[in-house]
C-alpha cells in the first residue's frame, strides 16, 4: 500500500471553529442580518427598526424589532390569528389576510408611540404605490423600518410583500420598490393588486372549482368558507369591514387566560395525580388506621371462632374415645363371665 498524505492534521482540527448555532440549523443568514443591523456612526446608538415578516404553515407574523447587545427587542407585533377579533374567520393566511396583518401591526405601533393621528396612511386600499414620507405633510418624520423577510425568497407577488403593503398603507415608512407587488406598473397591474388585497381572486377560484371540479373539490378547498357562510361578495365585504375595524381599534385584545386554561384542561386532561392537602392526607391516614383496626378485630373474632370449633372437636373426639374404651371393657367383662 502506498503512502497516503494526511490532508487534515491535528493542528487543523485544533484551530477549527464551528459555525454559529442558528447558521448550522439553517435559520439565520448572518451576512444579511449584519447588513440589516449596521447603523451609521453619526446615529449615536439610535435603534434601527426592522419590519420582521415570517410565514408558517398556519399563520402570518409581523413584528417591529430593534437589536441590542443582549438580543432583539420587539415593540409591536401582529399575528394572523388576531384577525378573528376583527371579523375574519377564514382566509387569515392568504394575500388579503397578510395585508390585514401588515395594516394591524402598523396601526398598533403608531398608536403605541402616539403617531396614529398624524400618519393615517391610505384609508381604503387602492393598489397604487404609496410612500408615506412623500404624501404626509407633518412636522415629524414618519416611523421608519427596514423590511426583514429572513430566508424567504423575494419572489414577485409574494404574500410577504402583502404585509409590506399593509404596513405602508397603515402609515409606516418602509423603503421598497413597488415592482415586488403582483402585476405590472399599469392599470391592469393595479387592478390585479387591489383584487388580491380584497380577496377577489379567492372568489374567482371558487367559481372555477364550481364549474370544473364539482362539489367535492369545492368542499375540499372551501369547506371552512361554506361552513361560515362566507362566499361570493361576502368575501370582499369581510376584508373591507376588517380594514375599518383595525383602524378603529388596533390595540391587542386581552385574553381570558382562566377560560383558556379551563378549556385546555377539559380538552387535554392531565395524567398527573393531584397533590393532596394536609387535611386530606390526615383523613386518609385515619381511614387506613380505622380499616386496619376493624380488620384486626374481625381477624381476632374469626380466630376465636376457629379455636372454639377446634376445642369442641377435641372434646368430641375424647368423648368418642371414652365411649369406645367403655364398650371394649364391657365386652371383655362379658367374655370373662
Amino acid at each position: 500500500m502506498g503512502f497516503l498524505k494526511v490532508q487534515k492534521t491535528a493542528q487543523y482540527f485544533s484551530n477549527y471553529q464551528p459555525k454559529r448555532r442558528r447558521r448550522r440549523e439553517g435559520k439565520t443568514d448572518y451576512k444579511c442580518r449584519r447588513t440589516l443591523l449596521t447603523q451609521d456612526f453619526n446615529k449615536y446608538g439610535t435603534p434601527k427598526y426592522r419590519l420582521v415578516v415570517r410565514r408558517t404553515n398556519r399563520r402570518m407574523i409581523a413584528q417591529i424589532v430593534f437589536s441590542t447587545l443582549e438580543g432583539d427587542r420587539t415593540i409591536a407585533a401582529a399575528d394572523s390569528f388576531e384577525l378573528k377579533n376583527y371579523g375574519i374567520s377564514v382566509g387569515i393566511k392568504n394575500f388579503a389576510g397578510a395585508y390585514c396583518v401588515g395594516l394591524l401591526v402598523a396601526r398598533r405601533l403608531l398608536t403605541s408611540v402616539g403617531l396614529a393621528d398624524q400618519f393615517i396612511g391610505v384609508l381604503e386600499p387602492t393598489g397604487t404605490k404609496f410612500h408615506i414620507e412623500n404624501e404626509e405633510d407633518c412636522d415629524k418624520r414618519p416611523f421608519k423600518a427596514i423590511l426583514d423577510i429572513g430566508l424567504f425568497r423575494s419572489t414577485k407577488g409574494n404574500r410577504l410583500f402583502a404585509v409590506l403593503k399593509g404596513a405602508t398603507d397603515g402609515g409606516l415608512h418602509v423603503p421598497h420598490c413597488p415592482t415586488c407587488y403582483p402585476g405590472e406598473d399599469d392599470e391592469d397591474g393595479i387592478e390585479m393588486h387591489i383584487d388580491r388585497i380584497l380577496g377577489k381572486h379567492i372568489l374567482e377560484y371558487h367559481e372555477f372549482l364550481t364549474e370544473e371540479g364539482g362539489e367535492d373539490a369545492v368542499k375540499d378547498k372551501f369547506g371552512s368558507y361554506v361552513k361560515n357562510g362566507i362566499l361570493g361578495p361576502k368575501i370582499q365585504e369581510m376584508y373591507k369591514t376588517a380594514h375599518a375595524a383595525i383602524r378603529a381599534d388596533p390595540r391587542r385584545k386581552p385574553k381570558d387566560t382562566v377560560a383558556i386554561k379551563e378549556a385546555c384542561k377539559n380538552k387535554y386532561p392531565s395524567r398527573k395525580l393531584l397533590r393532596l392537602t394536609p387535611e386530606v392526607r390526615k383523613q386518609r391516614v385515619r381511614a387506613k388506621i380505622e380499616a386496619l383496626r376493624v380488620f384486626e378485630i374481625e381477624k381476632a373474632e374469626v380466630a376465636a371462632v376457629l379455636l372454639k370449633e377446634k376445642l369442641e372437636a377435641k372434646e368430641a373426639q375424647k368423648e368418642k374415645e371414652k365411649d369406645e374404651q367403655e364398650a371394649i371393657s364391657k365386652a371383655a367383662e362379658a367374655l370373662d363371665a
